[in-house]
């Protein structure tokens, strides 16, 4: 008698389970909706405003990148100069 199971013995008998989790569409959703509710709440002058608030917001956003990738680029030699002018010589 054989005590070890066959490969065709064991895909027989074992039960299939196929499990599917899905965790991003219920938090897109639970956003969605609380994003939603939210907006419903605000008084219409504010939900009137917000398009432009926002695009205020992101223009602001926006413009401060730039500049701050400059600075970074123009201070970064400057910088750069500095440490090498204040490093110990070799004699």
């Amino acid at each position: 008698m054989n005590s070890i199971p066959t490969p065709h013995l064991c895909a027989r008998h074992s039960p299939s389970l196929i499990l599917q989790v899905d965790f991003l569409n219920p938090t897109i959703n639970t956003v969605r909706e609380s994003l939603r509710s939210a907006w419903h709440q605000l008084p219409p002058p504010v939900q009137q405003a917000a398009p432009y608030a926002g695009v205020a917001v992101g223009s602001g956003l926006l413009v401060w990148a730039i500049q701050q990738r400059r600075l970074n680029y123009q201070v970064g030699p400057v910088a750069a100069a500095a440490c090498r002018a204040m490093a110990p010589r070799a004699m």
